[in-house]
């Protein structure tokens, strides 16, 4: 969820006893979403800056700098280094890196086509016409 200041919330409602202030802990899963959240923004549509996690039981807020959360997450590479190897093994194009690259990156490929789905075992089949 984006708060429309450039900041990535996961709003957090179900919480277990834990270590934070006000009894609450979170996983992984929480803040690998996040993480997801930063990577699938491509090409920085959302400018996101800053990412957390809203505890709406403790009304409280939790909320990192881009660099300091991914720092915590154990990465050595700026945002935009993420992003490109990303995009790369999720669509199979290459995209720009802003923080070295200017020029434009490649537009991403339509979708194959899909196939049409089986008609379901418990219709009938149907003519399209008396003749077929």
């Amino acid at each position: 969820m984006l708060d429309g200041t450039g900041q990535a919330l996961r709003p957090r409602t179900r919480l277990t006893v834990g270590q934070l202030p006000g009894g609450g802990q979170f996983g992984r899963a929480a803040l690998y979403q996040l993480a997801g959240y930063l990577l699938l923004d491509y090409h920085d549509t959302y400018r996101i800056r800053r990412t957390g996690l809203y505890l709406s039981p403790q009304g409280a807020l939790i909320d990192w700098a881009i660099d300091e959360f991914l720092r915590l997450l154990g990465t050595r590479l700026p945002l935009p280094d993420l992003r490109a190897p990303c995009h790369q093994a999720l669509t199979g194009t290459a995209v720009a890196n802003t923080a070295r690259d200017t020029t434009p990156a490649e537009p991403c490929p339509p979708p194959p086509p899909r196939a049409p789905l089986p008609r379901p075992r418990h219709q009938l089949p149907v003519q399209d016409t008396l003749f077929d």
